[in-house]
């Protein structure tokens, strides 16, 4: 059997931004700035085109292995 295999990595990051508000109105928002993501380790097959997909916490050799 024969897969074509990539693994990709999906992510949310929060950041400051402006926003309206009334001239000398005080704002006071929350923001809980932080990164979160996730990777997903993906193969398919091109002539069945039987796919898995595996989502892990990071990709380095080890998490490579859990997928194969």
């Amino acid at each position: 059997m024969v897969f074509f295999f990539d693994e990709g990595r999906f992510g949310i990051r929060s950041a400051l931004t402006r926003m309206w508000a009334k001239k000398g109105t005080p704002l006071n928002v929350k923001i809980k700035q932080g990164y979160q993501s996730f990777y997903m380790h993906s193969a398919v097959s091109p002539h069945s085109g039987d796919d898995f997909s595996l989502i892990l916490p990071k990709v380095n050799t080890e998490m490579t292995n859990i997928f194969l």
